[in-house]
């Protein structure tokens, strides 16, 4: 199978496979969502949404996979 081309958006070559991403970040999930990065990050302390912490060099970075995005958004 080909390898995905790196930056898949805006224009795929024909003949090259574009894989859907598993994870965003804060401030993609935000976009999505249409909410601010803090509110985000708050629904992700309170338990709201699930997400993996990424720690790196006093920061923690936190990636929220889809299923988590899909379930947010899907009306009970």
């Amino acid at each position: 199978m080909p390898e995905p081309s790196p930056a898949c958006i805006p224009y795929t070559p024909p003949g090259t496979h574009c894989y859907p991403k598993a994870f965003y970040s804060i401030r993609e999930a935000a976009q999505l969502l249409h909410l601010s990065p803090q509110t985000v990050r708050a629904m992700v302390r309170q338990g709201q949404l699930r997400a993996l912490s990424i720690q790196s060099y006093k920061r923690i970075n936190y990636r929220i996979p889809v299923a988590e995005l899909i379930r947010a958004i899907t009306p009970l």
